[in-house]
């Protein structure tokens, strides 16, 4: 394929035509002319040649007439994709055109438009020109999206200290402040997750603006000295990088409390936000022990970056050490639950079953000590789901969810409350606004294409997972394949599955490494080949029940994916885990794995046990499983397909 853009962009293009080729394009633009040949007579040799001509527009594009010609040929030829780098408006005839925009962003591949960029390139080179017809009526140009007045990132705060081993602190500050904004109505505040994501990435505050569609951006440092401490924090503005706002804060760790506080509330005032009477103080005293907040903070940070050899047993032991220094420290116990609760999940736990134990006991004292902390309820929904009790796992996350409305991760756990069982019409407006909050988050953003497939939107699921692969969650890519697969194109989605394993080898789980397991793994998902699934079940049955194996979301997915009822069955009774809530979201997608395991005998005797038939008798009944007429689906009176 071709790439057409104005030389102020050659950076954009390189970004783009890298973005591309990880895709698996092979990609020309100008860097590759030769030394030798007209450079019109290349450049029309090279378009007429391509089966889809990318036009990266910007203001100098607009003005320049190769882009113009290039653009025009690409036209004619049925083959043009358009994309804006600056919100610059394509010039007559191409505004007539669907144009999507970058709105700024330094990658246009990190952007949430590249994704539909890449679905109407994979249908120009698997059509040959199928988009021709549609650019035979005008479409409407989208403008850049509205971004609203009172809107916010908050980025990591900048380790100033000598030794720069304060980096736990910086984050633990900005994310403090983060939480406190959220809690103010009017204002619109970007996900932890993508604001964070942006950290050392080189991109300037309009950037950030653009990729976040933010007006502010809060950044700015701490430096700590032994006990005391200093903050200094900049508002700045998006739209022209002026700086509204600064100020610096000094004050001991026992003071960080309310310096967080007063930095909230700083920004508040001149963001012109009234706060609500109940809003008198933004940052809550957490602990009256310093020693302990640090702690805290070293555990939590490690607790969200999750992935790691030792990071969670790290986080494990300061968090311990935090509510050891201080038994009252409510938040500390909860993050301590979430530490040993996602530990199983990331890594080799021989003793996975004493980590859920503490997660559990942990989830307890937080809620004791705090029942209206979201966090402490977000926690005990773990645990209940754990204790295989979803309708108590359902009413704790709604009940985290009411305590903090604007909280992505309270937002998405209660989606997924209602996805588990089924409801996904239910869960979809909870997920599409923790998308909107947090647009850099790939799990969020996976789980996305999920309910989009299930309810029927293909062009929007394709593009989800698309996005959710470029942010790094490669395991998206079987899901992908298998509603490529269900579509009819099972040997396209073959094809699909193992180059997406064989461009991501790094970030393959260690089983399926071997490109010989690989295939015989795509095979069994993607063509449902009865001889695939029978080798990938016989390596992976011995692990069904083993007492020393974690049954981890991973394992309960390649269950799923084999169509292995019983097993499944088995294992979810006996050996629940943490991220159950995704294995049971996966029951209902349209595939005939899944809905073997739906339909196997054993299925109304398991969703009896582990609670889905009374969700269902309170939430509704998902549309793959009914009563039969006259009853309420009790004694395992329903029907499932």
């Amino acid at each position: 394929m071709f790439v057409s853009y104005a030389r102020p962009s050659a950076a954009h293009a390189m970004a783009a035509a890298a973005a591309l080729r990880r895709e698996g394009h092979t990609v020309w633009f100008d860097e590759a002319l030769p030394g030798h040949g007209m450079f019109a007579d290349v450049i029309e040799a090279k378009i007429t040649g391509a089966k889809a001509v990318l036009v990266l527009w910007s203001e100098d594009a607009v003005r320049s007439p190769w882009v113009r010609a290039e653009a025009d040929l690409a036209l004619k030829a049925g083959k043009l994709v358009q994309f804006s780098i600056d919100a610059a408006m394509p010039p007559l005839p191409f505004n007539q055109i669907q144009c999507l925009s970058a709105n700024g962003a330094a990658d246009v591949s990190l952007t949430p438009a590249w994704a539909k960029v890449l679905e109407s390139i994979r249908t120009l080179i698997a059509g040959g020109g199928a988009l021709a017809s549609q650019h035979a009526a005008p479409l409407s140009v989208p403008t850049r999206p509205q971004v609203a007045p009172h809107s916010i990132a908050v980025l990591p705060f900048s380790d100033m200290s000598a030794e720069h081993d304060q980096g736990y602190l910086g984050d633990g500050v900005a994310e403090e402040i983060l939480n406190a904004l959220v809690k103010v109505t009017p204002l619109k505040v970007s996900g932890r997750t993508s604001s964070f994501s942006l950290k050392d990435r080189g991109l300037t505050v309009s950037q950030i603006g653009a990729a976040l569609n933010v007006a502010y951006v809060l950044e700015g440092s701490v430096r700590k000295q032994r006990e005391q401490v200093r903050i200094t924090a900049q508002l700045i503005q998006t739209s022209d990088g002026f700086q509204v706002w600064s100020e610096s804060y000094d004050g001991s760790l026992a003071d960080i409390f309310d310096l967080q506080d007063r930095i909230a509330r700083a920004i508040v005032g001149e963001l012109e936000v009234v706060l609500q009477v109940d809003q008198i103080r933004l940052v809550a005293r957490m602990t009256k022990s310093p020693q302990a907040y640090d702690a805290f903070l070293k555990g939590r940070k490690l607790a969200q970056v999750q992935d790691g050899e030792g990071v969670l047993a790290t986080a494990i032991e300061h968090l311990e050490e935090a509510v050891r220094l201080d038994p009252d420290f409510a938040l500390a116990w909860a993050w301590l639950a979430n530490a040993n609760f996602f530990l199983p999940e990331h890594n080799d736990a021989p003793n996975w079953k004493a980590y859920l134990d503490a997660g559990a006991k942990a989830a307890r004292a937080a809620f004791k000590l705090d029942p209206d902390l979201s966090d402490a309820n977000l926690a005990v929904g773990y645990a209940r789901l754990l204790e295989l009790d979803l309708p108590g796992q359902w009413e704790a996350r709604k009940r985290a969810h009411e305590l903090d409305p604007e909280s992505v991760p309270a937002m998405h756990e209660f989606a997924m409350a209602y996805a588990l069982m089924g409801l996904f019409e239910k869960s979809y407006p909870l997920i599409e606004k923790s998308i909107v909050n947090d647009p850099f988050s790939p799990s969020f953003t996976s789980a996305l294409g999920i309910y989009q497939w299930v309810l029927g939107d293909h062009a929007a699921a394709n593009a989800s997972f698309d996005r959710s692969i470029a942010l790094g969650y490669i395991l998206v890519a079987a899901s992908k394949a298998q509603m490529i697969a269900a579509s009819g194109d099972r040997s396209g989605a073959h094809a699909y599955l193992t180059a997406k394993f064989k461009q991501h080898a790094k970030d393959v789980p260690p089983q399926f490494r071997p490109r010989i397991a690989q295939w015989f793994f795509s095979l069994a998902v993607t063509k449902d080949t009865g001889w695939a699934r029978a080798l990938i079940w016989s390596g992976v049955k011995g692990d069904v029940g083993n007492p020393k194996r974690t049954s981890d979301f991973a394992f309960k997915c390649t269950l799923l994916l084999l169509g292995e009822a019983e097993a499944f069955f088995s294992e979810v009774r006996h050996r629940p885990n943490t991220y159950l809530s995704g294995a049971l979201m996966n029951l209902w997608i349209p595939t005939p794995s899944a809905r073997r395991i739906r339909t196997h005998p054993g299925f109304p005797q398991f969703a009896e046990d582990i609670g889905l038939v009374r969700c269902w008798q309170i939430h509704g009944w998902p549309p793959q499983v009914q009563p039969r007429p006259g009853t309420d689906g009790s004694n395992l009176q329903f029907d499932c397909r």
